[in-house]
């Protein structure tokens, strides 16, 4: 099964058939036409009758739709850039640690895993993520300080700590 493809008017048309009030048309249309129907569509479930998330309880507009589609992303804006600055400070809290706790090189050791497994495969991602780098101070370490493995404070910057195993360094 295949669902023909709707234009922009035809997507309007569609919500203000399932009781949608559209009071500016042109906006609603520019709004569908730079964030996709489909983005914005689940945001009307709030606004639907118990048991029928087709149909919009009486009175509801499509400015009170874009509104809480606009809160949303603007609280996940706000939400991404704390993450950030928590994942800026637990990075270099890492590197510190490791620096000087391990020595600059000491997440080469594989004393330092629960496995040599996990040691193994932590390390041929970091080396990937080395490959995939455009950065210039992993293009200095290796080629100009001929390091094939920079320091933990400058691996940290291109290592991925969404894709590792959990809990397996020691």
């Amino acid at each position: 099964m295949s669902k023909p493809a709707k234009n922009y008017l035809e997507q309007l048309d569609l919500l203000k058939a399932r009781g949608l009030v559209v009071t500016d048309e042109p906006a609603a249309l520019h709004c569908l036409a730079h964030h996709n129907y489909y983005r914005v569509s689940p945001y009307r479930f709030p606004f639907t009758l118990p048991g029928n998330r087709d149909a919009f309880l009486p009175g509801t507009t499509f400015e009170q739709l874009w509104a809480l589609y606009s809160f949303d992303r603007s609280l996940r804006h706000l939400v991404i850039e704390a993450c950030k600055g928590v994942e800026i400070s637990l990075r270099s809290r890492w590197a510190y640690e490791v620096g000087h706790r391990l020595g600059p090189l000491g997440y080469l050791e594989n004393t330092h895993f629960s496995t040599p497994l996990v040691h193994a495969r932590t390390l041929t991602k970091l080396h990937d993520e080395m490959e995939r780098s455009r950065e210039d101070f992993i293009k200095h370490h290796r080629g100009t300080l001929f390091m094939p493995w920079p320091p933990a404070w400058v691996i940290v910057e291109v290592a991925s700590f969404g894709n590792g195993e959990r809990g397996q360094a020691t």
